[in-house]
């Protein structure tokens, strides 16, 4: 039982610690993160909060994403932003733009403007609370993103006598980045026009 959870816990840190880096990673001792790449100026849209909310805002946004990188394109997002400014949006004919749909074993898919939506919480921060400059949002292509690991995982366990405690590792050695950053479109904040946050 000690093995089998100890195994769980590794593998679910370890999606976390990968997510984490393909979303923001430094690329110094982790894969160089989609936020942290050379993306093209003219793919960096910079949107205020009031902006955010407004379904005329992202057909633009949209429309940034050239039309050969369009297939397969996701919206990453900051779950507290999908389900307020994104969720309840309607049309100006008072239609709901995004959907969420409930498959028969109760899986949640969740879509934007014909594009799936991957909401995530602490990845990404929302436009509320992030700072101006920060990215909020994602456009990409994930199978854009290519990880480089052998996969092989290395476990040690061992006592620190500083801290009387036992003290377990997992380590594992993966590289990676966009292949093709010129399909992302990063969604930034920006200042309201009166010069609130």
């Amino acid at each position: 039982i000690f093995e089998q959870t100890i195994a769980d816990n590794i593998a679910e840190a370890m999606v976390k610690a990968l997510d984490k880096a393909i979303i923001s990673g430094s690329g110094t001792g982790q894969p160089l993160g989609i936020v942290n790449h050379n993306v093209p100026a003219s793919r960096i849209v910079s949107l205020s909060p009031s902006e955010f909310g407004q379904y005329a805002t992202w057909p633009t946004v949209f429309a940034k994403v050239p039309r050969s990188y369009r297939s397969g394109v996701v919206l990453i997002l900051n779950d507290a932003d999908w389900h307020k400014h994104i969720v309840g949006m309607v049309d100006s004919t008072g239609q709901p733009v995004a959907r969420v749909n409930y498959g028969l074993d109760g899986s949640i898919e969740e879509r934007f403007l014909g594009r799936e939506v991957i909401a995530v919480e602490d990845l990404l921060p929302s436009i509320d609370e992030a700072s101006v400059g920060d990215v909020v949002g994602i456009l990409v292509r994930l199978e854009d993103y290519m990880v480089n690991s052998n996969m092989a995982i290395t476990y040690r366990r061992y006592f620190d006598e500083n801290t009387d405690e036992w003290i377990s590792k997992a380590t594992m050695i993966a590289d990676g980045k966009l292949a093709d950053p010129n399909g992302v479109v990063l969604i930034k904040k920006k200042a309201e026009p009166n010069g609130g946050e």
